[in-house]
Order: C-alpha cells, then sequence, then structure tokens
C-alpha cells in the first residue's frame, strides 16, 4: 500500500511536465474545450487538473469523468492514472479488477508505469489472479524501459526464485 502511494505521487509529479503544456498560453477554460470536442490528450490534462487540483479545486469525481474519456480514447496516461483511482477509490468505488484492467489497457501501449502497476496487481492478486509469472513478466518489460522500481522488484523477485 506504501508503495502505491509512493507511486502515486511519483506519477503525479512526473505527469506534471505534460500538464504545463496545454497551459503554455492556453486557460483551462481553452483546455476544457479541447476536451469537450474530443481531444484525447486535452481530457487527460483536465483530469489531471482535477486529480491534483493544479489550476481548479481538486475533486476526484471530475478527475475520474475525465481519465475515463481520455482512456476510452487510448491515453495510456489517463488510463494508468484512472487505474490509481479505482484503486484507492478517488471518485470512484473502489475496485481491484477495474484497477488491473485499465493498468492492462496501458501496460500494453508500453506505459512503464501501469507496467509496473500491472506487475503489482499480478504480485498481490489484485483484482487478478495471483501469479508471479505475469508479475516477473510485467516488472520486466518496466525494467527494460529504465523504472527503478521495477527493475528493484525484478531482483527480489529472483532472490525469491523466481
Amino acid at each position: 500500500m506504501i508503495k502505491k502511494i509512493i507511486l502515486s505521487v511519483f506519477l503525479l509529479a512526473i505527469n506534471f511536465v505534460a500538464y504545463s503544456d496545454c497551459y503554455d498560453g492556453d486557460d483551462f477554460n481553452d483546455c476544457l474545450n479541447k476536451a469537450q470536442q474530443g481531444g484525447a490528450y486535452s481530457q487527460y490534462l483536465v483530469g489531471y487538473s482535477y486529480h491534483t487540483g493544479r489550476g481548479v479545486s481538486k475533486d476526484f469525481d471530475k478527475a475520474a469523468y475525465w481519465y475515463k474519456k481520455a482512456a476510452k480514447n487510448q491515453n495510456a496516461v489517463a488510463q494508468n492514472n484512472l487505474g490509481l483511482l479505482y484503486y484507492n477509490g478517488n471518485g470512484v468505488n473502489k475496485d481491484f479488477t477495474k484497477s488491473a484492467y485499465w493498468f492492462k489497457q496501458a501496460a500494453e501501449q508500453g506505459n512503464s508505469k501501469a507496467q509496473s502497476n500491472l506487475a503489482e496487481a499480478y504480485y498481490l492478486g489484485e483484482g487478478v489472479p495471483r501469479s508471479m509469472e505475469n508479475a516477473m513478466k510485467w516488472f520486466q518489460r518496466a525494467a527494460k524501459q529504465g523504472n527503478e522500481q521495477a527493475a528493484q522488484n525484478v531482483r527480489v523477485l529472483r532472490k525469491k526464485g523466481y
């Protein structure tokens, strides 16, 4: 659980770089307008704004709403962040199955954070059947992309004989 909290904070810090893209010369209403027109990246950014409270009041319900729109439009970061909302029960009912589903959608697109989150779900058996084989597979994929926590988890699992 502590890993997930740390991971959530880390993800939000990393995503700050993406957040600034929408606001270079644009205000929140411009970004919201782009999101309402179906732009997946803008939908993600609006969700992120509500998730973090940057530029607007923090509102997990609205974050989930916009992440869902972006996630359905194949935005991998939104899919991962929506998975985190389901994992923690923020703005949606806590649901490990939906959390793992969204982690997998993003992981299959190559999102290393989602790959690590999905691996952890397999390791713990949260939302998916417990599987050390699948946990190792997804941790390795994330580690190959430079995810240091995933690399550490690969080393730990190898020491345990997996």
